[in-house]
Order: structure tokens, then C-alpha cells, then sequence
């Protein structure tokens, strides 16, 4: 009788513990486990917490409804660690043990392999443009791997390093499409005259190049596009294409290539980046706007724009915060205030604003000329003294701030003088002071 009392407790132990198998049950949850992939199934519970332990990181995150979820794919999203992740895999044959906990079911300890990364076709661009690549293919990413490699002291040999790269660039795709610019971004002034050749596997009906800024721009685009009868569009990729971009719109700008379908549906792929510049410098200050540093586009999809980036913005003033003299010269003080793409000040000195003889011409100091301050060499703010001649009332100050590429922003600044004149009085020098 006691043998048979072992025997069942045994058996029940054995359907309580569950690993074996990879999976566990219980009255309205249950999950199996085959390869990287974890298959849920919810009676009840809508939300559940499930958390993976790896290589000494514990990763918590929700489950919404059964399913089957990618174990390498929520590890990638989730992970503050996959560095510390890929080492361990690299130095153990790509595999690492993974710790997963399903609400609070027993635990199921499994091996996880990390298969090599597969190359895959990706769309190409040629033209004025910084063509995009895979932030895992950037060039400058396996060295920076590598310094991380020799900070932590692991000094392993080639084939181990070239694992821990796989993994890395593996997780790094999982964890959302990321581009990066692979040289430096070309500025121009609008798509006048350029176009550009592109070879991808993409397949649709009609293709078209769109620079934006962000999603809902190609949404908006697309809705155009398809009520027009795909007017603007190819239906091949052999050819050059035409580049187009919101009306008058300026800025760091991703150029896309739209696959549309007759049905409208449509696909989409970041292939450059460009910095379009018809923006003058600003007079009112305001916050720098080249600290844009990306593109969100659908699906995850983000452009990196590069820290290196050309300057196309920038905020400059002019005052004068003194001046002095009389009705023939006045020292002015200007002060010039500038940030970002700002390349000159130009102060005009027109003849209104010079002393005027009819019998001497042109005062000498006074005569009509521009005033240009090049930026280049001086820092800001920078002040200077410049001799005008103010009449009274109003006297009006023209003036030009000029970017790196060809924006120009005019004014005139207006300085209220007020002279007085008094008649001498009339002194006599035949005056006896004894008296």
C-alpha cells in the first residue's frame, strides 16, 4: 500500500513540474515552448505578466490575449542588456540558458540559440543625397562593439567576436528598424535638377520618391497621389525619378521610396537624407531647431539624423544698446547676437544717414557704404562702434543677416535722436571785473 501511495505522489510531482515537456497548465492558462517561440493560450486572463531571465537580467513585461510570441524578438524590445546578452551567447556556441515565467506558473529553464544573421535584399540609392544603411550595417558600429568588448577586458578570439557581432546586429533588427546616414548630408535649395536612381526589391504598381519629415506627410501624400490618378508617379524603377517634398517645405528631410498599388495600398522604404535650406535666419529668438536628431516613421521605423549634421537653422538680432554725439557724427554701438547658420551681418550706411555739405561733399568718416561683419572668427555677442549721422526724429538703419547658403533676412532698425540747440549767449569783453 505504501508503494502504491510513492508511486502516485511520484507521478504527480512529474505532472506538477512540467519542464520536461516545456510547458504548463492550469485552469485557464497554459503555454508550450518549441525552439524561440513561446504559444500562449488565455481562458480567461486577457493581461498576464511574463518575465525571461538570461544572463543575468530580469525582463518583465505584459502578454495581451494567447498568441504566439517570438522569445528573441520581445528579448530584443525589451532587454536594457543585449550586449550582455550576445556576449554570453558568444562564448557559448550562440546559445544561452533563459530562465521563462508565465503569471505564477513553475518556471521553465530553456536553451536559447541565436541563429546567424541573414543578409537581405535591400533598397539602394544614387543621387544628391546621404544614402541610408541598417544602423547594425553602419560601418562605425562593429568598431564601437569592439572598444565595448575591450572596456569590459574580453579579449576573445576572432570567431567568438564575430558571434557576439551576429547576435548583437540580430537584436538590434528585432528590435525596430533603425537607419542611419552613411555620409554627410548635402544641402540644396529644392529638387530643381536632381534625380536619383534606385534598385530595390520592392513590388508594385507605381513608384514615387517622397522627402518627409514624418508619417503623416507620406499619408497625406499617397491620398494625393492615388486621387490624381498616380499622375506623379513611375510604374518602374528603371529609370530616374523625381524627388518631391511638401510645398515650400525646408529642413532635414527623409527621402522615401513609395511602392502604391492600384488598389491603394502601399508600401514604403527610407533610402536618404537631405537638408533642404530656404530658411533664413530668425529674429526672434527661439528654441534651436538643429537639435532635430530623427525621423519616426510607421512600424517602428526611425532615421537617424547624425549630431554632425549641417547647420540650416539659425536666430540672429541687431540692437543698439548706445549712442552719442551731436547732429554732424554719433558714435553708434551696435550689438550683433547670432546661433547656428548665421554667416554675415550687413549694416547699410545709406546717404540719409551721412553728413552732407554742398560745399564739401561727404563727410569722411560719414560717406555711404555697407558695414559687413562676417561671423566667422568672432563670437557672439559681438559689439562694435559705427559713426552715423542722426538727424532729429526718426533715423532708419537698413540692415541684412545672411545664412551659409543664400537666405537673406532685411530690416531696418529705428533710433529716435533728439538734439537741442540753444542760441549762445551774447558776452561782452570789455567787462571790468575790478569794478
Amino acid at each position: 500500500m505504501e508503494n502504491r501511495v510513492l508511486f502516485i505522489l511520484i507521478v504527480l510531482m512529474i505532472a506538477l513540474m512540467g519542464c520536461d515537456s516545456s510547458s504548463s497548465n492550469k485552469s485557464n492558462i497554459s503555454y508550450t515552448i518549441s525552439g524561440d517561440t513561446l504559444d500562449l493560450s488565455l481562458k480567461n486572463d486577457k493581461h498576464i505578466n511574463v518575465s525571461i531571465i538570461i544572463a543575468d537580467e530580469n525582463i518583465s513585461f505584459t502578454v495581451d490575449g494567447s498568441g504566439k510570441y517570438s522569445i528573441i524578438s520581445i528579448i530584443s524590445q525589451e532587454s536594457q542588456n543585449t550586449n550582455e546578452i550576445a556576449l554570453a551567447a558568444a562564448k557559448n556556441s550562440n546559445s544561452v540558458s533563459a530562465k521563462i515565467k508565465v503569471a505564477d506558473l513553475p518556471d521553465t529553464t530553456i536553451m536559447l540559440t541565436f541563429s546567424p544573421l541573414e543578409n537581405s535584399v535591400s533598397s539602394k540609392i544614387l543621387g544628391n543625397c546621404s544614402p541610408l544603411v541598417s544602423k547594425s550595417d553602419d560601418p562605425n558600429f562593429d568598431v564601437n562593439m569592439k572598444k565595448w568588448l575591450f572596456r569590459k577586458g574580453e579579449h576573445l578570439s576572432e570567431s567568438i567576436v564575430d558571434n557576439f557581432l551576429s547576435i548583437v546586429k540580430l537584436l538590434n533588427k528585432n528590435s525596430g528598424s533603425e537607419f542611419v546616414a552613411s555620409t554627410a548630408i548635402p544641402v540644396i535649395k529644392s529638387f530643381s535638377g536632381n534625380t536619383f536612381s534606385v534598385t530595390s526589391n520592392m513590388i508594385a504598381d507605381h513608384y514615387v520618391l517622397f522627402a518627409c519629415s514624418n508619417q503623416n506627410e507620406i499619408d497625406n501624400f499617397v491620398e494625393e497621389v492615388v486621387s490624381n490618378d498616380f499622375e506623379l508617379t513611375s510604374k518602374s524603377l528603371s529609370g530616374k525619378l523625381n524627388c518631391f517634398r511638401p510645398s515650400n517645405a525646408s529642413g532635414y528631410r527623409c527621402i522615401t521610396l513609395l511602392g502604391i498599388n492600384n488598389d491603394w495600398s502601399y508600401q514604403q522604404q527610407p533610402l536618404g537624407l537631405i537638408a533642404i535650406d530656404n530658411i533664413p535666419p530668425s529674429e526672434m529668438p527661439s528654441e534651436d531647431s538643429n537639435v532635430i536628431n530623427q525621423i519616426c516613421l510607421k512600424n517602428d521605423v526611425i532615421v537617424h539624423i547624425p549630431s554632425n549634421k549641417p547647420a540650416i537653422y539659425g536666430n540672429a538680432s541687431i540692437s543698439i544698446p548706445h549712442w552719442d554725439g551731436n547732429a554732424l557724427n554719433c558714435n553708434v554701438t551696435f550689438r550683433l547676437s547670432f546661433s547656428g547658420d548665421v554667416k554675415s551681418f550687413k549694416i547699410k550706411r545709406t546717404h540719409e544717414l551721412c553728413y552732407y555739405s554742398q560745399y564739401l561733399g561727404y563727410d569722411t568718416e560719414t560717406k555711404p557704404e555697407n558695414k559687413i561683419i562676417m561671423t566667422k572668427g568672432i563670437t557672439s555677442p559681438y559689439t562694435f562702434t559705427y559713426k552715423l549721422h542722426f538727424g532729429s526724429g526718426d533715423n532708419l538703419i537698413p540692415y541684412e543677416i545672411e545664412d551659409y547658403h543664400g537666405n537673406k533676412v532685411e530690416g531696418k532698425l529705428n533710433v529716435r535722436a533728439e538734439f537741442v540747440r540753444n542760441n549762445s549767449p551774447v558776452i561782452e569783453n570789455n567787462i571790468d571785473i575790478y569794478n
